[in-house]
């Protein structure tokens, strides 16, 4: 994964539980910044399943590790301290690219009405999505964490998807609770999206196929990105996970999709 040095830190996002910060890279780039903090593994559960979603060619925004210094640390640690929030450390954290303008599903509909299934030109992507969800037990795809941006060229909108801090069961996960987690997979469900295009479990085929050659294959791969900095602080729990991931079942994760709430009335 491509590492960006901070420039200098901007201001935190106005939005989201995780205090994420905007700061300006050495490449004039602007991130969105999330930090990994020992016991909080949002950075690593935003890491991770930004990687897992790009093997099956989801629609995520490119992923960065970024270089916070110690002076840039502490501008942002005074921050985090009069929020309650965890201090964090100089190293590497978890980005993406800011981008603006974009809009969540909620702010488009409140500016420019509701999205119809014509507007979206990746409906075909919205199994592969409750798949996606249900494989690292993200029950938070709400109207905030969807956005839809336009595409150049095209007469058209597309669901991206961000925002994976409570997958694999929330941002405190540890070896015994995403153990337990993947022996009874939790149902998940999608809102702000256009679902009523599920019609058949045929169309979780592809995703299902994906995940039993793909992903095993690449899922070492994915946890060797973890920076090691990151991995020393959670190698038990990190251990888990991957082994959990490994071991799910294709019949596993189907029943798991089979019992999300977009599923209701779908034919099997």
């Amino acid at each position: 994964m491509q590492k960006i040095d901070c420039l200098y830190v901007e201001a935190p996002h106005e939005s989201g539980v995780s205090h994420s910060w905007r700061i300006v890279g050495k490449d004039g780039n602007r991130y969105l910044v999330k930090f990994n903090t020992g016991q909080d593994r949002t950075a690593i559960n935003e890491l991770v399943c930004n990687q897992i979603a790009e093997c099956f060619e989801l629609p995520v925004f490119e992923a960065f590790l970024v270089s916070l210094n110690d002076a840039q640390c502490d501008l942002i640690n005074e921050d985090r301290a009069a929020n309650g929030m965890e201090r964090i450390e100089s190293g590497d954290h978890f980005g993406t690219r800011f981008r603006r303008p974009f809009y969540t599903a909620d702010e488009y509909e409140e500016t420019f009405g509701a999205i119809t299934k014509d507007d979206i030109i990746n409906l075909h992507q919205v199994p592969d999505i409750l798949g996606f969800d249900s494989l690292v037990q993200n029950g938070d795809r709400h109207c905030n964490n969807v956005c839809v941006i336009g595409v150049q060229n095209r007469d058209g909108l597309c669901y991206h998807i961000f925002d994976h801090g409570h997958a694999f069961g929330g941002r405190r996960w540890n070896a015994r609770s995403v153990r337990k987690r993947y022996q009874n997979m939790q149902p998940v469900s999608i809102f702000c999206m256009i679902t009523s295009t599920i019609a058949r479990f045929e169309q979780f085929e592809k995703f299902l196929g994906i995940f039993d050659t793909l992903l095993k294959k690449e899922i070492g791969r994915i946890f060797q990105e973890i920076p090691s900095e990151w991995r020393a602080q959670a190698t038990p729990d990190l251990n888990q996970l991957e082994e959990s991931i490994r071991g799910t079942s294709k019949a596993d994760l189907a029943a798991a999709i089979n019992k999300s709430g977009p599923m209701e009335g779908v034919a099997q």
